[in-house]
């Protein structure tokens, strides 16, 4: 093979592989293709080596990125599970809190719900509601003991049956007192024992056969009396409220 004078050849270590092949081509020397032949497969070599390691490279790059991301996941899916578990006792302290102040338990756990996620405008209105429904409740609660005495004043305008006086009741209460079947017609039974009111059968307009009460002489003196007791214990709470004053 011939030897070729490089030096012949301006700045040629300086050369990247791509100038020195060129340099060589444009050369004028006898049988200089060896060399270049040479230098093209060293160039080769050297861009398929290149071309290797970066696609070790980037394959180690995609698998630590793959890695970190499979990290950030987990990592992601136990701070959920912490929050959620966090938010769980939260709620379930909360809902402890207002089942002892005498909400229902729906009332209770959509309540603590609310107020877990800070949406307080559903607590003041649960809240608002409980209020309402509280005052209701005593109200009941107090006229419940009184029921006999309510039903004998239904009956005292006229006879009755069951659904036409619990029905009145509801009215005139306003929705307030209303008295379900069974305290109904255990307070029947108990003022028909005592001697207070009495039933019959009858007919209804559409021909139906219903149980009639009619409330008695002895009903009508107890009725009286447990009236006159009202007043007088509604005349006493005024007092005691509003401190005699008129």
């Amino acid at each position: 093979m011939m030897k070729i004078d490089l030096t012949k050849i301006e700045g040629y270590d300086a050369m990247t592989p791509e100038e020195k092949i060129a340099a060589l081509e444009a050369f004028q020397y006898d049988d200089h293709e060896s060399e270049v032949q040479r230098l093209r497969a060293a160039l080769t070599k050297s861009n398929s080596d290149a071309a290797d390691w970066k696609r070790k490279h980037n394959a180690l790059i995609s698998e630590d990125e793959r890695r970190r991301q499979e990290r950030d996941e987990e990592l992601e899916t136990l701070r959920s599970a912490v929050a959620d578990m966090k938010r769980e006792k939260l709620v379930s302290d909360y809902r402890a809190q207002f089942l002892s102040l005498g909400y229902d338990d729906a009332l209770a756990a959509d309540t603590a719900s609310a107020l877990a996620d800070g949406d307080m405008a559903k607590v003041f209105r649960n809240q608002a509601a409980w209020n309402s429904g509280r005052e209701a409740a005593v109200r009941a609660d107090m006229l419940r003991g009184h029921t006999e005495t309510i039903i004998l004043a239904q009956l005292i305008k006229n006879d009755s049956y069951g659904y036409e006086i619990s029905k009145a009741i509801e009215d005139l209460s306003h929705g307030e007192l209303i008295l379900k079947d069974a305290t109904l017609y255990t307070a029947f039974r108990r003022m028909e024992h005592d001697g207070f009111i009495e039933s019959y059968w009858g007919e209804s307009d559409a021909g139906a056969r219903r149980r009639y009460y009619r409330i008695t002489k002895k009903g009508r003196a107890f009725y009286d009396f447990n009236k006159t007791n009202w007043f007088d214990t509604i005349k006493i709470m005024k007092d005691l409220i509003n401190g005699g004053t008129k």
